[in-house]
């Protein structure tokens, strides 16, 4: 079902971006070579959103994860929130 829904999403994005991509092969059709352009940057980041970002594997996975970094960093005595400045273990 998660499948067909980003069938369903990405092949009229990925369609209409490259209709514009034949329609801007002519110079003077400068405002077509924008479009393409324009839709073109906003492909990937809609395409990781979809794959990555809406899906119910990865999202348990990060969900998993971050339980297990939180356990590791409570267990040398670093609670969530209550850092100390000189224990400081933050990846950011």
């Amino acid at each position: 079902m998660a499948a067909l829904r980003c069938i369903l999403v990405l092949m009229p994005l990925m369609g209409l971006t490259w209709g514009f991509g034949v329609l801007s092969l002519n110079s003077d059709t400068i405002a077509f070579q924008y479009i393409f352009a324009i839709l073109n940057s906003f492909q990937g980041l809609l395409i990781f959103i979809f794959h990555c970002v809406l899906d119910k594997k990865i999202k348990d996975a990060f969900t998993k994860q971050r339980h297990r970094w939180l356990q590791s960093t409570q267990s040398f005595g670093v609670s969530e929130g209550k850092r100390s400045k000189t224990q400081d273990t933050s990846i950011f």
